[in-house]
């Protein structure tokens, strides 16, 4: 291991050098006190990286899917696909940047109309595709 036998850790295993019974707790407190503080921040690192992760919402709802082809106003677009898909500012950006290109998918007939509806509203063109 050799996280155990770096000199650093020594210094606070061995009681800083006094070999007292006192000495050798305190290093030792010590030593696991930074020992669970960077396991904590590996632990808090994780967490972070898989929040942070693709979020994409879940429309298992039906074999429909909206294309958006064009973009108008792209501000418009761009705050109507944070608002009805709830894709990140990221994703939603990146969405609009690689049109044409589906928008949602796993939509009722009704659902995907609806989205339509509101993309047009924005200037945008979209269409219902049957996946």
């Amino acid at each position: 291991m050799n996280l155990l036998n770096n000199g650093f850790s020594r210094f606070l295993l061995s009681g800083f050098g006094t070999d007292t019974a006192a000495g050798k707790a305190l290093g030792i407190s010590i030593f696991l006190v930074l020992f669970v503080f960077i396991v904590a921040v590996y632990v808090i690192i994780g967490i972070v990286k898989i929040c942070r992760g693709p979020q994409i919402p879940n429309f298992k709802n039906g074999p429909y899917a909206v294309r958006i082809d064009t973009v108008g106003n792209s501000s418009d677009l761009y705050n109507q696909l944070n608002r009805i898909t709830g894709y990140r500012p990221a994703l939603a950006k990146k969405v609009i940047d690689n049109v044409p290109t589906l928008a949602a998918k796993g939509l009722t007939r009704q659902d995907a109309e609806d989205f339509v509806t509101i993309f047009e509203a924005t200037g945008a063109t979209a269409s219902v595709v049957a996946m």
